[in-house]
Parts: C-alpha cells; sequence; structure tokens
C-alpha cells in the first residue's frame, strides 16, 4: 500500500512544538536561498536523512511567474542541495509526495501561452515531475487531456504495481452559463505515460474538483474533494447573478476506474468547502475513514464514517 507524508510546514512546526519533542525543525526563509527568492508556503517530507521541501517562489520580480523550489535539509536544517525548476511564464505546485522506491513526485500546473480557449491566449496544462533522491530529475510529463486546454492535477499516488493515480478537474468550456467542471482521474504507467483518462460527472453537481487520493485497505481509491451546486444563473442589471454552494464529497473509486460510490455532506445554509486529509481506518480497527472540511465560520468538522 503506497502512503503519502506532507504537511505544511508551518503546522509541522506547530504540532512538534505541542508535542514537546525536541527535533529540529526547518522552515523557509530567504537565508537558505542563495538567489535571495521569497519563498511562499510549500510541503514537507521527512525522510531517513532529513528534510525535503518544497515550495514556491518568485522567478523574478518583473512579472512574478512562479518556480518551484526544492531544498533538502540534513536534521541539523543545513542545505544538502537544491533545485528549481521554471517555465516559460508559470508553474504552480499543488501536491509532494514520496513514491514506493523514495523518489519525489511533484504535481504541477504550468501555465502555456498560445492555443488556449482563453481571450488571452494562455492555458494550462497538468505537469508532473519525478525527482531522484538527489534532486536529479528522472522524468517529466505535461498532460493535454482535453480540447480547452485548461485542466488541473491536484495530487497523486503510486499503486504497488508502479503505476500511478493523479486526481483533479477538468475545464470543459469557459462559458459561465453552460460551465462544466467534471472530476478527472488519470492512471499512468511508472514511467508517467498515460494509460486511461477518465472524468465523472454527477448530475446534480457539473462542477466538481478531487483534491486528494489515497490507497484504502481495499486496494480501491479513495479520493477527497467537493462539488459544486448552483442555481440558476441569470443576468441582474449586467452582473451575473448565482448562488453556489460547495458540499464536501467522498469518492470511491477502483484502481481501473469504476466508479463504486460517492458521498456527499452539508445540508445547512453555510458554504462548505473540500473534503481533505482522508485517513482509512484499518478493518480490525472497524473501517472507514475519517477526514476534515472546513466552514467559512473556521470551524473545522471532523467526521468518521
Amino acid at each position: 500500500m503506497g502512503y503519502k507524508f506532507s504537511l505544511i510546514l508551518c503546522c509541522f512546526a506547530f504540532s512538534q512544538m505541542l508535542s514537546g519533542q525536541n527535533m529540529p525543525v526547518p522552515y523557509l526563509n530567504e537565508a537558505i536561498d542563495p538567489e535571495g527568492r521569497s519563498h511562499t508556503g510549500g510541503q514537507i517530507l521527512t525522510t531517513d536523512d532529513g528534510y525535503v521541501i518544497a515550495d514556491i517562489s518568485f522567478c523574478n520580480y518583473v512579472d512574478y511567474s512562479g518556480c518551484i523550489n526544492i531544498t533538502k535539509l540534513d536534521f541539523n536544517g543545513q542545505v544538502v542541495w537544491q533545485k528549481h525548476i521554471s517555465s516559460s511564464i508559470n508553474l504552480a505546485l499543488f501536491s509532494f509526495f514520496l513514491d514506493n522506491n523514495n523518489h519525489f513526485i511533484l504535481v504541477s500546473v504550468e501555465t502555456v501561452i498560445g492555443g488556449g480557449q482563453n481571450t488571452n491566449g494562455t492555458y494550462r496544462l497538468p505537469k508532473i515531475f519525478k525527482l531522484n533522491s538527489i534532486g536529479e530529475t528522472v522524468w517529466e510529463r505535461a498532460y493535454n487531456i482535453n480540447s480547452f486546454k485548461n485542466d488541473y492535477l491536484i495530487d497523486g499516488v503510486q499503486l504497488d504495481n508502479g503505476d500511478y493515480i493523479f486526481v483533479g478537474r477538468r475545464v470543459m468550456n469557459n462559458v459561465i452559463f453552460n460551465e462544466e467542471e467534471p472530476i478527472s482521474i488519470i492512471r499512468t504507467d511508472s514511467l508517467g505515460e498515460p494509460i486511461w483518462q477518465r472524468t465523472y460527472y454527477h448530475s446534480d453537481y457539473p462542477i466538481g474538483e478531487a483534491r486528494e487520493v489515497n490507497i484504502d485497505y481495499d486496494g480501491n481509491l479513495i479520493i477527497a474533494g467537493g462539488a459544486i451546486k448552483c442555481d440558476s444563473t441569470h443576468l441582474d442589471n449586467g452582473l451575473i447573478r448565482r448562488d453556489c454552494i460547495t458540499h464536501p464529497i467522498l469518492f470511491k473509486v477502483t484502481p481501473e476506474g469504476d466508479s463504486l460510490w460517492l458521498h456527499k455532506w452539508g445540508t445547512d445554509v453555510f458554504h462548505y468547502s473540500a473534503v481533505r486529509n482522508v485517513i482509512p481506518i484499518p478493518p480490525e480497527d472497524g473501517g472507514g475513514y475519517i477526514f476534515e472540511y472546513l466552514t467559512p465560520r473556521d470551524t473545522t468538522i471532523y467526521e468518521e464514517t
């Protein structure tokens, strides 16, 4: 079974302080970047010999385009190696995990000029990077999976046979009165070459998103995300009006892409955010899943199924 361990850096440091452990916890600032980049929030993995941090910085101060940075620190917080990944316009990082062979997998999106459906001629392609233990690129893949060229892969996991599953959403069109953004899943081989791609619609929710994927104790995929249900869209004095509520969802799928079930939560008037941090419970402890989601009331709701 494949597991992912990724925490937001500040949360990691805070949890260590609360637990009383005296483990040295690194944090990112300009001092460890020889080119003086200003780093924004990232994710951290703990390895046998230190920490590996993935985050985003501005490549330059002309157009503020984003670059992905990978920094390896030892347990004393000293830099072992760094890698900066850039593109012609912008790279955004969504998730960062260790695969079954301790390679680093970066799930990102690249902004590209030309050929897109947007009026400014830009579009976005999902891009996956695989790095070895010293930060060298093993392979990188970009996925153009629909003609409108606006897609997002947000998280991933590796299966026991070496294949990868990546989840996210597809932007089918840019017409605001007829938006369709179904949940998207791509399965690739160990080299990142696509094996199959699926899109999933819910009859009541034309707009959906998969934000996290894990493998449960049955060997199936448990996908966390949200689905947006909107009232009819109409014009009001030249302004587009519509009321939408995001329902948190759990979606169970086989590794072959067959849908097993989808459940949603949320019944009051407040808007909910997507499910995150899904943890499968071992069968000997009752099975099921524990997860969380947030509401705009800054209330964290924990539920167990």
